[in-house]
């Protein structure tokens, strides 16, 4: 997530080692079950797994909506409550998002309906483009440059295209670079300006939220267009129907 507040251009470098190391573990953890894969480490065992975790960070966050006290217990752990943003105090950990988007993802794979290298792509995407774009943030808002939200942007644009077009070759399954820069230009865009687009669709989301009055399903009205899962799913979304038209 994106704000235009004070803290918008900070540096967390725990986060962002996160993003990275998250991608890669997520990659280990799937070619491990991939080379694996047998009469024991079945696809459907995968699938239970990766939505195990999911329900479990879930489960962790409806947990602290409903409990300050636990809210702060979490909030005080060593790792995870360092990652957490303040907005995610009270709203869907960035983690929750980015491990739906990788069981969504690999949910696709095991149906056929995502290749390998979307995959993989999909995932690297945000693992080491979303930290590029936030370094150079700060970095230019640190020595007083302005435009720090465009230089991310562009941050963001070019890390990406080099992901795409190193790993769909590396892979073997290469994208045109027309492709790659579409890809790269729209999911740059999703990131840097999410929150304006959900700034603008506030007034229709209100409404349906009011229509949410049972207080056990509160939660849902916390629920938010995170760039950890938007990104990934349209990476794989893009991945698969530009190559068709381009």
């Amino acid at each position: 997530m994106t704000y235009d507040t004070a803290d918008t251009f900070e540096w967390n470098a725990k986060r962002k080692f996160w993003h990275l190391a998250g991608c890669l573990l997520m990659l280990v953890i799937f070619y491990l079950w991939k080379d694996l894969n047998g009469p024991v480490l079945n696809p459907a065992l995968l699938l239970c797994f990766v939505w195990s975790l999911v329900g479990i960070l879930v489960s962790i966050d409806i947990m602290r909506f409903y409990s300050p006290r636990q809210n702060e217990i979490i909030k005080g752990l060593p790792f995870y409550g360092q990652l957490m943003r303040p907005i995610e105090e009270n709203h869907f950990n960035a983690t929750t998002y980015y491990i739906l988007a990788a069981a969504i993802l690999t949910t696709t794979y095991e149906f056929g309906l995502c290749r390998e290298s979307t995959l993989v792509l999909s995932l690297s995407v945000l693992g080491v483009a979303d930290p590029a774009a936030a370094w150079t943030r700060y970095q230019v808002h640190k020595y007083g440059l302005g435009q720090e939200r465009a230089f991310g942007l562009l941050a963001f644009l070019l890390s990406s295209a080099l992901v795409l077009w190193g790993i769909s070759r590396q892979l073997g399954d290469p994208l045109s670079v027309k492709c790659v820069l579409c890809i790269a230009g729209i999911v740059a865009l999703i990131e840097s300006y999410t929150k304006y687009w959900v700034t603008a669709a506030r007034p229709l989301t209100r409404q349906v939220q009011r229509h949410i009055a049972h207080h056990a399903a509160r939660w849902i009205t916390w629920l938010y267009p995170d760039d950890n899962l938007v990104i990934p799913v349209a990476v794989a979304i893009l991945a698969g129907l530009l190559p068709l038209v381009l």
